[in-house]
């Protein structure tokens, strides 16, 4: 609005707080996939099989024991689901929608470095 030349400020839109029900969530859902083995965790899980834990640490070259602390986190977080047969365990993503959301973080995360060649000299 203005008078005679002057205008008035207006409020700056009001920012997501806390406040947003679904701002706890979507922190909780960023932290678990901040860490470099679990985000190769549900990459690996794209291909829709159901791996092992064994499986999950050898691929991330990881320690069988952080393995299944970082697997417990993401199934108590829902991004994974785990199936029980005899004493073995199996896990593969949640559902559809965890797919979707890996997929997509996956498309935006800037390229890894390439290293660069060493040489001798």
């Amino acid at each position: 609005m203005s008078t005679a030349g002057q205008t008035t400020p207006t409020a700056p839109p009001e920012p997501a707080t806390l406040a947003d029900p679904q701002a706890p969530g979507l922190a909780s859902v960023a932290r678990l996939l901040a860490d470099g083995t679990r985000a190769a965790f549900c990459l690996a899980l794209l291909d829709g099989r159901a791996w092992t834990p064994t499986e999950l640490a050898r691929l991330a070259a990881v320690a069988p024991s952080t393995a299944t602390e970082h697997l417990n986190a993401l199934v108590a977080g829902g991004l994974l689901a785990e199936h029980r047969q005899g004493r073995h365990r199996y896990l593969r993503l949640a559902d559809q929608q965890v797919a979707e959301l890996i997929e997509s973080l996956a498309a935006v995360a800037p390229p890894r470095p390439v290293a660069a060649p060493r040489t001798l000299s």
